[in-house]
């Protein structure tokens, strides 16, 4: 690969792009999969029940 390209700061560019993309989307998954857990915590201990599958089409 010749880093002397003309074109190699767009590539070196897109794949920094890429990456930090890919970085903030998996922390934003990571964050909002806390956030249920901690909700379903909340109301199992309020003392809510879970659905069955078999119960959430009624």
């Amino acid at each position: 690969m010749d880093l002397n390209a003309p074109h190699m700061n767009f590539i070196l560019a897109c794949y920094i792009i890429s990456a930090v993309v890919l970085v903030i989307l998996t922390a934003s998954i990571v964050i909002r999969s806390r956030q249920v857990e901690k909700k379903l915590d909340r109301l199992t201990a309020a003392g809510a029940r879970r659905r069955r599958k078999a119960d959430a089409g009624k």
